[in-house]
């Protein structure tokens, strides 16, 4: 990601940056890698513990489909409320993706921390962060204990949490 910001010449001043979920958690990392954006918000990135990674792994709707029809039909049998953009997204990525690819990102890398040890890192020391974050109770990606944790990092007032958000409140929520 530093690599494209650079080479498309958006390393400048006013450049914010917005991850959701992983994208959160290698948004966080732009700093260690040299990367200094006026803002970072973080979208529901993951603080997970392998066994739950693990546990994302099994859902039935996450798998490789082998057309878009049946993405769809799935997709949209799980999220009702999604408009039909997201679901359209959605299916076409569960078309189009490595399922070893995704089991070594998911299972290989240990748990993850929704960022806290990027942001911990002296690069980004500084930098304002956002947390934005759905509930965990409805689909959010980062429990209740563990939200002290970024507030201690970023300032209580940097994280928000939209009530009865989940993982992507941006499709449900906006």
């Amino acid at each position: 990601m530093a690599a494209f910001i650079r080479a498309a010449e958006l390393d400048v001043p006013e450049l914010a940056v917005l991850g959701h979920s992983w994208g959160g958690m290698i948004a966080a990392g732009l700093p260690a890698a040299g990367i200094r954006p006026r803002t970072l918000i973080l979208l529901d990135p993951p603080h997970l513990t392998l066994e739950r990674l693990r546990a994302l792994t099994e859902s039935p709707t996450e798998q490789l489909y082998a057309s878009p029809e049946a993405a769809l039909a799935a997709i949209r049998a799980e999220n009702p409320t999604w408009s039909e953009g997201d679901v359209d997204a959605k299916a076409a990525g569960l078309t189009r993706f490595s399922p070893e690819g995704v089991l070594a990102v998911l299972l290989e890398n240990g748990a993850w921390d929704a960022g806290l040890a990027s942001l911990a890192a002296p690069a980004a020391a500084g930098i304002p962060t956002w947390y934005v974050i759905g509930e965990w109770h409805a689909g959010g990606l980062i429990p209740g204990h563990a939200v002290s944790r970024l507030a201690a990092r970023v300032g209580r007032e940097h994280v928000l949490t939209i009530a009865g958000g989940p993982h992507s409140p941006q499709r449900t929520h906006p």
